[in-house]
């Protein structure tokens, strides 16, 4: 018998233990923001984080420093298409928290930084 993360006991339990590995790197990608066109460090952090999860790229460098993973399902039929932005809004921050951004020309949005990490959960689910 195989075991499905489809399953809610099992994806919760498999979700707890993926948390702090998330936050670590949406505090990252926080605290170290990249421009538009100059995320070449983000898709290296990004990429890391998934080979930890036995990820490797399908396609690097899509559209400057995009970077595409396949993932195959059990199933045959429909496919779905997950997409992350990575870069950071030319903005000052105006917080003290520890995760602020260590560069003073800009920060990122709730919503840069926390785009790949709502995204992986479902992309590592169907892994």
């Amino acid at each position: 018998m195989t075991t499905s993360l489809a399953h809610p006991v099992i994806f919760e339990k498999a979700l707890d233990s993926l948390l702090p590995a998330l936050q670590g790197l949406r505090l990252a990608l926080h605290r170290h923001p990249d421009l538009s066109g100059e995320e070449n460090a983000s898709a290296e952090r990004v990429k890391d984080f998934l080979e930890g999860f036995g990820l490797e790229p399908w396609a690097e460098g899509v559209g400057g420093h995009g970077l595409v993973y396949r993932i195959e399902g059990a199933l045959e039929g429909s496919a779905i298409l997950l997409r992350a932005d990575l870069d950071a809004l030319p903005m000052l921050e105006a917080t003290e928290l520890a995760h602020a951004s260590t560069i003073r020309r800009c920060g990122t949005s709730p919503c840069h930084a926390s785009s790949p990490c709502t995204t992986f959960p479902a992309i590592l689910w169907g892994a």
